[in-house]
Formats: structure tokens, sequence, C-alpha cells
């Protein structure tokens, strides 16, 4: 709401709807079962993604065709100071750097929605890289709905920090764009959690989940 990118389409009480156009995305949060299924019939059509923190709402949102890509736990940096970087070469990324970056992240046999989505996040100036040796060694993102991700270390370059530098490097743009930084980290990522830990990063007590419209919807 701060960034200017979602509206409120309800919110009464402990009932919460909130949509971001751009990024085709919903995050939804009920009192009950009752609002939930109140709720559910105002979702655009067009909706991709939605998230929420009740497991009470995925088996509304079911009902819609929605099923849970992923459970996650949310990381939050509430602190105004900037995190230092101790990489010090980091730069934007370029549609040049697309394809690395989308066979590293998403995998060789990736498909035309990810590199779509790869290339958005790069031409929104949402994707950053770290050289070593005159090579991109590691990147990092900020989401089309404002977490920050997609970060990847080549395997050649790990053990030497590069991780940590990419994502306080991207925690320090956020920051002065005046922004809260925050991410959300699978269950099963270790790596990840204990890296968010590192940063000092505050874990949301609840499970976020992330939901999808399936393929036949």
């Amino acid at each position: 709401l701060a960034a200017g990118r979602s509206e409120i389409l309800y919110a009464k009480g402990e009932d919460v709807l909130l949509y971001d156009e751009r990024a085709k995305y919903v995050t939804i949060l009920a009192k009950d079962v009752q609002s939930a299924a109140k709720m559910a019939v105002l979702i655009p059509g067009e909706t991709e993604l939605i998230t929420t923190n009740q497991s009470f709402v995925n088996e509304v949102l079911a009902e819609y065709g929605y099923t849970v890509l992923c459970d996650c736990d949310q990381y939050l940096y509430p602190q105004k100071v900037t995190l230092p970087v101790k990489h010090k070469d980091i730069r934007l990324l370029t549609e040049a750097d697309a394809g690395y970056v989308c066979a590293q992240y998403a995998g060789p046999n990736a498909n035309k929605t990810q590199q779509a989505y790869i290339m958005n996040r790069i031409r929104a100036k949402a994707m950053y890289g770290a050289i070593v040796d005159g090579k991109l060694a590691g990147f990092v993102g900020i989401h089309e709905e404002g977490s920050s991700g997609i970060l990847h270390v080549a395997e050649a370059y790990r053990s030497i920090g590069l991780a940590l530098s990419l994502e306080a490097y991207v925690i320090n743009r956020q920051l002065e764009q005046g922004r809260v930084p925050y991410g959300h980290v699978t269950k099963e990522n270790e790596a990840s959690a204990k890296l968010q830990e590192k940063l000092g990063l505050y874990k949301a007590s609840k499970t976020f989940y992330w939901l999808e419209k399936s393929a036949c919807n």
C-alpha cells in the first residue's frame, strides 16, 4: 500500500483483501471461514498468485481453483540501519544476463513463463549481480510483489560470503526506497533460513502460504 502497488478490495475488522493488479497478486486475511468465503468472490478472475497465513483460507480458495504452491516462513528487516556489504562489485543486471540467470535459477529447461518473469525483473531494474574475476558469480532480485528473493550463487563461489553480500545489498536498496525489506523462505530451505538469521531478520510466527491458479481453471 505504501508503495502505491495495491488497492483495498475489502477491509473490515479482521478481514482484509488486497490486490496488486500489476503482479496479478492477492493477499487475504480473514476472521473465519465465512469471512474468507465472502471475500473469495471478490478476487479478480485474472489473479495468478495469492498469499495468506491462515490454513482455513486455503480450503476456501480450493473451491475457486487455487492450490497451495508452497508454505513459507516470512522474514522481515524492520530496522532502518543499512547492512554492511563485504563484496563491493555488485551491479544491476542487464538483458544480456537473462539467459544465465534463468538457467541457473529456474533450471536448464526453464519454460517461457519463467524466462519472461526473469526478463521482467531485469527490465524493472530489480535484479543485481555479484562480479568475481570479471564473471557473474551470483545474483539476487526483488519479486514483482515486493519481496526479496531470486537468490543464487554459483557453486564455485560459495562459502565466500557472496549470498550475505547480495541480500544485504538488496535490503539496503529497499531501505533507500523507504520500504520494509522482507522475503519468504520455503520450510525445507535451511540454508536460506540461516542466512536470514545471520543478517538479523525477524522471523514471523505464522506460516505463510502461496497459492496459484491451477492450469485447468
